[in-house]
C-alpha cells in the first residue's frame, strides 16, 4: 500500500479526484450551482453540462435543483438532441423516486402539445411514450397510444402498433 501513496502517477491522481470533489462540494454548497445550471440550459451547446451537473447533484442525494428544472429535463428529453435526450432521461430516471413539484405527465403533454406544429409528431410522440415508459407512467404512456390511434396519422398509427 505504502508504494502506491509513494507512486507519483497515484499521488496525482488523488489529487485530482479530492480537487474534483472539493469543487463539486464548494458548488453544492453555493448558490452559484443554480446559476450555473441556468446559464448552461440558456446557451445550446452547454446543456449537456448542465444536465452533467445536475446529474451529479442527484448523485450526492440532493434533489432540489432537479425538482426545479424539472420542466426543461423533460423538454429536452422530448425535443432535444440525441446527446441531450439520453442525458436527461438519465438525470429524470434517478429524479423518479422524489416527490415531484408538477407531475410529469402533464408537463409531457404539454410539451408534446406546444410542439407538434414545428415539430415531427411522430417523434415527438415517440419521445413522449418512450419517456413515461422510462418513468413508468403507465397511463401516460395508454394516453399517448390512444392519442396515437384517434389521429388518423399514418405514422402515428404504426406507433401505436409499435407500443
Amino acid at each position: 500500500m505504502e508504494e502506491q501513496n509513494n507512486n507519483p502517477a497515484w499521488v496525482a491522481f488523488h489529487q485530482l479526484r479530492n480537487t474534483f470533489f472539493n469543487s463539486v462540494n464548494q458548488l453544492r454548497t453555493n448558490a452559484a450551482w443554480e446559476e450555473l445550471i441556468q446559464q448552461a440550459f440558456a446557451h445550446p451547446l452547454d446543456t449537456a453540462n448542465a444536465l452533467l451537473l445536475l446529474e451529479t447533484q442527484l448523485d450526492y442525494g440532493d434533489s432540489c435543483l432537479a425538482k426545479k428544472f424539472s420542466a426543461e429535463l423533460i423538454k429536452i428529453a422530448i425535443v432535444g438532441s440525441i446527446t441531450n435526450i439520453v442525458l436527461a432521461r438519465r438525470v429524470l430516471s434517478k429524479m423518479n423516486n422524489t416527490p415531484w413539484e408538477v407531475p410529469p405527465a402533464t408537463t409531457i403533454d404539454r410539451i408534446i402539445s406546444q410542439h407538434t406544429a414545428t415539430e415531427d409528431e411522430e417523434w415527438l410522440y415517440r419521445r413522449g411514450i418512450e419517456l413515461a415508459n422510462v418513468l413508468n407512467l403507465a397511463s401516460l404512456k395508454r394516453h399517448l397510444i390512444t392519442q396515437c390511434k384517434n389521429s388518423g396519422n399514418e405514422n402515428l398509427l404504426d406507433l401505436a402498433e409499435d407500443w
